[in-house]
């Protein structure tokens, strides 16, 4: 199994893009397109880096021949996913139900902690109004 073959097998096991993985590897789009479809060689430090983002071991990714061998290493091992986005977490227990869930709450969250920072700083400018009219 070519190394393109496991990286873009492992990218959508996890739901992502393309531009995320990129990103994680700090590499441009057309970079890891390369990597995807073997048009470059891997070096020692981009494997590591692959094998980081997936949380596995750099020799198994190396020692994988084949796609049954790596879907059997993914199930038996209850695949940790390993990413720096809550977005893309989603543990292998959890439902799609319950990720929506947490996912929405996590937004509203964000949503919230922004509208809470508009209306502050809405208020700072009110305050600075009233100072100049009692002044």
């Amino acid at each position: 199994m070519k190394t393109g073959e496991k990286l873009r097998f492992l990218r959508q096991f996890n739901d992502f893009n393309q531009k995320q993985m990129a990103k994680k590897l700090a590499m441009e789009v057309r970079s890891y397109n390369n990597l995807e479809n073997d048009k470059v060689k891997v070096d020692v430090e981009r494997i590591e880096q692959i094998a980081k983002v997936f949380g596995m071991e750099v020799s198994l990714f190396i020692n994988i021949k084949n796609l049954d061998e790596l879907k059997s290493h993914l199930s038996n091992n209850n695949y940790p996913i390993q990413t720096s986005s809550a977005e893309n977490i989603r543990p292998a227990n959890f439902d799609d139900k319950n990720f929506e869930e947490i996912n929405n709450y996590i937004n509203n969250v964000g949503d919230l902690a922004k509208s809470f920072s508009e209306q502050s700083q809405i208020t700072a400018r009110l305050i600075g109004e009233l100072h100049k009219i009692k002044l």
